[in-house]
């Protein structure tokens, strides 16, 4: 995650919905980043192109006893690797 982060210079993630029910939490977010660094995917490279690059994620927080025990999440990387020209549009 942290090279993943690194990738991206001023990541950063609006909230753009949240739902909590049960012990459960629902977040619905946009990341936007530069692409600043180049990186494998599973795709190919993805060359720096100094774009910024915009898609959706949602994380899913399962919450035990006041703590966090188990985290999804859900990338648009079909977005993502579009925008890095890595696959077409």
């Amino acid at each position: 995650m942290a090279r993943f982060h690194s990738s991206y210079a001023n990541l950063q993630y609006t909230i753009e919905d949240m739902i909590a029910e049960g012990d459960k939490v629902m977040v619905r977010a946009t990341a936007r980043g530069i692409h600043t660094c180049d990186f494998m995917t599973k795709f190919g490279k993805a060359t720096a192109t100094g774009k910024e690059i915009t898609y959706a994620i949602i994380f899913i927080y399962r919450l035990a006893d006041g703590k966090l025990v188990d985290l999804w999440e859900v990338y648009d990387n079909l977005a993502r690797m579009q925008q890095l020209s890595v696959l077409p549009e």
